[in-house]
Parts: structure tokens; C-alpha cells; sequence
């Protein structure tokens, strides 16, 4: 004869079960709870510290070398990039500062370094004009063959004017130069 097994006489919402659901529900919330105070605690303690890094006068700009500059002073190329002595050098964003200084048409390189604790490194490089494009106006070609600036009354350039091109001859677009600039180009680089 084959006994049955005897189940416990269980109802669905029970007391006990309902307690154990709470019990387990609270453990859960208590863990998220721990998770998102772990989480505010450690970003806050990270913005705390970026802040003391960037407002510290430890590592304000004590020096600020300028290289590579022959027509341009120092004073302007730091007024281009907007840098300043006693400036914080890890507040600083160095690719903003390379951008600003591009942004002037006689540079056409630049690099910018911080040196820790208190420099900050500028090298540039200028374009050299090799002519004066006279188009409806009078522009100025470098050594790539790029029109990089209008020309102006202040400037004290002594180069060349190249006459009889047309717009259409100059590589604004990036399809290539006509035969008859490039012909110009190779007789400006021999002179």
C-alpha cells in the first residue's frame, strides 16, 4: 500500500508569506538604496576634487612661452588664444586654445602644452607669403598654393603681384589646381 504524501495545508496569502514578500521587497530597496548613495557620493566627491584641482593656485600659469612666432607678437597670439598669467593651467582646454589660435590667417599651425605645475607651452607656425593674387582684390598665396588673407594696408609684405588668373584657375574647392597656377607655382618656387 502506497502512502500519500501529506502536503501542508497552505493558503496563497498567507500571513508568513506576506511577511517573507515585504521582508524581501525592503532587502531590495535597501540595496538600490546603498547603489544610488555609493554612486552620488563617489560623483560628488569627484566634482569636489576637479574643482580644487582647477581653482588651486598651485597650478596657476607662472610662465607662458611663446615659439615659432616672426610676424606675430607674443602679446597677440596670447590675446588670440586668450591666455592669461595666473590662469589655472588644468582649467584651461587646450584644444579650444589651438582652435582660437587657427582662427587667425597667419597661423597655420599650432600646439599648445601644459607643463605641470605652472607653465604653459605655445608653438606656432606661420604661413610665409610667397605673392600677392590679384583677383577683384588683392590676396596673399603661401608656399602651398592656399589664399590664406586679404590684404591690408597695415601689412608690410614685399612679395611679388601675380596678375591674369581667374577665379577659376585657384583650387577653392579642393578639385585641383588649373595648369596655368600650377605653372605660376613652380615659377615662384624656383624665384
Amino acid at each position: 500500500m502506497v502512502r500519500k504524501r501529506v502536503r501542508k495545508n497552505c493558503y496563497k496569502n498567507s500571513r508568513a508569506r506576506k511577511k517573507e514578500r515585504i521582508v524581501r521587497r525592503c532587502v531590495v530597496c535597501m540595496k538600490v538604496l546603498l547603489v544610488a548613495v555609493a554612486m552620488g557620493g563617489t560623483s560628488l566627491l569627484f566634482i569636489l576634487g576637479h574643482d580644487a584641482l582647477t581653482q588651486s593656485a598651485y597650478f596657476e600659469a607662472q610662465t607662458i612661452s611663446v615659439e615659432g612666432n616672426h610676424r606675430l607678437s607674443k602679446r597677440t597670439i596670447l590675446e588670440q588664444a586668450g591666455v592669461t598669467l595666473h590662469d589655472n593651467i588644468l582649467a584651461m582646454n587646450l584644444r579650444l586654445l589651438r582652435q582660437r589660435l587657427l582662427a587667425d590667417p597667419w597661423i597655420c599651425a599650432a600646439e599648445v602644452e601644459r607643463k605641470l605645475p605652472d607653465s604653459i607651452h605655445i608653438r606656432v607656425r606661420e604661413r610665409a607669403p610667397v605673392a600677392i593674387l590679384k583677383l577683384n582684390r588683392l590676396f596673399y598665396l603661401d608656399e602651398t598654393g592656399q589664399v590664406f588673407k586679404s590684404v591690408e594696408p597695415s601689412d608690410q609684405v614685399r612679395v611679388p603681384v601675380v596678375t591674369g588668373l581667374k577665379v577659376s584657375d585657384i583650387d577653392l574647392n579642393g578639385q585641383g589646381h588649373s595648369p596655368v597656377f600650377k605653372g605660376m607655382m613652380e615659377v615662384l618656387h624656383l624665384s
